[in-house]
């Protein structure tokens, strides 16, 4: 939905809002080596859990990508089938 966020605290507060809690179950996790301290991550899998109306989640898929430099996340991104 082309949301960003500027901190982890406001990406937690706007979930807060959204989900009551949400789990992630890995199916796969890639790893691809881009200079001598850098990566890039994909992690793939399904969430569980509830958004704060009661709607129940459950194996929805989900793919996270790191960029990974210096050993910090330098960005993420996210997509799965949650509406």
């Amino acid at each position: 939905r082309g949301r960003h966020y500027d901190s982890l605290a406001s990406w937690q507060a706007a979930s807060k809002l959204t989900f009551t809690s949400m789990r992630k179950r890995f199916t796969r996790i890639d790893v691809a080596l881009t200079g001598a301290d850098t990566a890039i991550v994909y992690c793939f899998g399904s969430l569980h859990g509830a958004f704060v109306d009661g709607r129940v989640v459950d194996g929805d898929r989900f793919i996270d990508r790191f960029e990974i430099k210096a050993g910090l996340i330098t960005e993420q991104d996210v997509w799965n089938d949650l509406v």
